[in-house]
């Protein structure tokens, strides 16, 4: 959803969770929270655009083809140093 700028609204927890959040993309409620689902929804209908843009361009800070492979190629010298 972020790739494309679309707004979260998710009943989730974990990671997935702590991402949204940190992106400030979408809104998130406990599993089972029918009231702030409710209020989540409403919430988001009166921001949308805002979560649109800010999920993108979370989404081309950190997730990108670029992003990830040059991050795996970092990772891979920093264990090669290691030995």
């Amino acid at each position: 959803y972020m790739a494309v700028g679309k707004p979260i609204l998710a009943n989730i927890g974990g990671d997935a969770k702590k991402v949204i959040e940190e992106s400030s993309c979408g809104l998130v409620s406990d599993f089972g929270d029918i009231d702030k689902l409710a209020t989540n929804i409403k919430k988001i209908s009166e921001n949308y655009m805002e979560y649109c843009v800010r999920g993108r361009l979370y989404f081309e800070k950190n997730f990108t083809l670029a992003k990830v492979v040059d991050e795996f190629e970092n990772l891979i010298k920093g264990i090669k140093e290691e030995y």
